[in-house]
C-alpha cells in the first residue's frame, strides 16, 4: 500500500509487512534511517514479487518428474494480494519463492528529503518429491538477500533488492565451465527497484530475474502489475549459476509483459482444462503466427513469450502470456486486422470457439483496441 500522511508516531509501519514471516533460517527483515517525528510527510510503499512455475513450463524430458507426479506445477497466482500476505504464498506451497521490498522517506515542508529506510526480504519454498505414499519434503537455500545502498537524489530515493536461492532437489547437468558437471539446480531471484518522490509519487519495477519460472510482481496496491514474458528454462537449467548470477558478477534482463484481462484469464482457465489433448504451437522469434488480410477465425491463447502487434508493417502494442489473440476475425468477417510477430520464442495453444462465448470475444477485443490506443 502506498499512503502520505502526516505522522505523529515512531512505528516503521513498512517493515511490519514480513515482521511475522517465519525467520527459522534469518532475519529478513531490516531497518535502516530514523523513524518518523512530529510535522514531516511520509511516504511509504510496498511491493512483492512472487515465482512460480506454470503448468507446461519445463520442457523435454525434464518435465517427466512433473508428468508422473513426483512434484508439481503451480496453479495461476491471485491477481491481487495484500504484500504483506505474499510470504503466505510460500506456506501453502503456492510458489517457489517470493522477494518483498518495504521503504519510506520522510519530507519537510520545503520538500527536502530527511531520512528514509527500508524492510523486507526474500522467502524460498520448501520442496516436496513423492512417489507413491512416500514423500520427502525439505526446505530450500535461500541466498543471502542483496541490498545495495539506496540511491539518494534532492527529489527521490531509489531502492534495490535481490532475493532468491536454490531447491535442495539435486539437478545433476552438464556446465560450459569448470567444474563442468553441475549437481545443484540453478538459483532463481527476482531484482525488484522501488522509488519513492518527494512529491509522494512511486514507481516500481522489475529490473532483473531469473529465465526461470515465471515471476509476478505486486504494486503497492497489491495488484498484479506485471510479469516475465519468458520462460527460457534450458538457458537457465544450462547457463545460470556461477557468475551468471547477481551472487557472482551479474545480474540478468528480464522481458516484462502487460498483464491480461480477467476476462481472458476466466478464457485461459476454461480453456486449459478443456478435455483432450494440448497441442501446443510454436514459433521461433521473427516468425508470423497471424498475417493481416488473411482470410483466418483461429484464436490462440499464448502461454509463453511476446508477440508484436502490427498493422499496416507498424507496431502497435505487444502482448504476453495470458492474452487470448486472433479474437478480432471471429468477430468480424473472418479477415485479420492485424500481424502478430514473434519477438521472443513463443509458445500458443489454439482457443476453440465453444470455450468461449461470442459476446466475451467482443468484450476482448474491444479492450485490445483500447490496450492498443495507449501503448502505440
Amino acid at each position: 500500500m502506498t499512503t502520505t500522511s502526516n505522522h505523529t508516531t515512531d512505528r516503521d509501519a513498512a517493515t511490519q509487512v514480513v515482521a511475522d514471516q517465519d525467520t527459522a533460517d534469518r532475519d529478513t527483515t531490516i531497518r535502516d534511517g530514523v523513524p518518523a517525528v512530529d510535522g514531516t510527510t511520509r511516504v511509504e510503499a510496498t511491493v512483492a514479487a512472487a515465482s512460480w512455475i506454470p503448468s507446461h513450463g519445463v520442457p523435454g524430458v525434464l518435465r517427466l518428474p512433473f508428468d508422473v507426479g513426483m512434484t508439481h506445477y503451480d496453479s495461476p497466482l491471485p491477481r491481487r494480494i495484500v504484500p504483506g500476505d505474499v510470504a503466505q504464498l510460500i506456506d501453502h506451497d503456492a510458489c517457489r519463492s517470493v522477494n518483498v521490498l518495504s521503504a519510506w522517506i520522510e519530507v519537510d515542508d520545503a520538500g527536502r528529503i530527511l531520512r528514509h529506510g527500508r524492510g523486507g526480504g526474500g522467502r524460498v519454498c520448501s520442496t516436496t518429491v513423492g512417489l507413491g505414499p512416500i514423500e520427502v519434503t525439505r526446505p530450500g537455500k535461500a541466498a543471502p538477500d542483496l541490498r545495495p545502498s539506496a540511491e539518494v537524489h534532492p527529489d527521490r530515493v531509489v531502492f534495490t533488492q535481490t532475493t532468491g536461492g536454490r531447491t535442495w532437489v539435486p539437478a545433476p547437468r552438464l556446465l560450459r565451465r569448470v567444474p563442468f558437471v553441475g549437481l545443484q539446480a540453478p538459483p532463481i531471484w527476482t531484482t525488484l527497484r522501488l522509488t519513492l518522490h518527494a512529491d509522494g509519487r512511486v514507481e516500481h519495477e522489475l529490473v532483473g530475474a531469473s529465465p526461470f519460472p515465471r515471476h509476478w510482481v505486486y504494486g503497492p496496491d497489491g495488484e498484479l502489475s506485471t510479469k516475465s514474458g519468458v520462460l527460457g528454462f534450458r538457458h537457465w537449467y544450462r547457463r545460470v549459476g556461477g557468475r551468471a548470477c547477481p551472487w557472482g558478477a551479474r545480474d540478468l534482463d528480464v522481458a516484462t509483459t502487460p498483464i491480461e484481462t480477467d476476462l481472458e484469464r476466466e478464457v485461459a482457465d476454461r480453456r486449459m482444462r478443456a478435455d483432450g489433448p494440448l497441442r501446443v504451437g510454436r514459433r521461433r522469434a521473427g516468425q508470423v503466427l497471424a498475417r493481416q488480410g488473411d482470410a483466418d477465425r483461429t484464436m490462440w491463447l499464448v502461454l509463453d513469450g511476446l508477440l508484436h502487434v502490427e498493422v499496416d508493417g507498424s507496431p502497435v502494442g505487444e502482448v504476453g502470456p495470458g492474452w487470448v489473440v486472433g479474437e478480432r476475425a471471429s468477430t468480424g468477417d473472418g479477415v485479420r486486422t492485424a500481424t502478430l510477430r514473434a519477438v521472443t520464442p513463443v509458445r500458443v495453444v489454439e482457443v476453440h470457439h465453444d470455450v468461449v462465448r461470442p459476446e466475451e470475444l467482443a468484450r476482448i477485443a474491444h479492450t485490445h483496441a483500447r490496450e492498443e490506443l495507449v501503448h502505440g
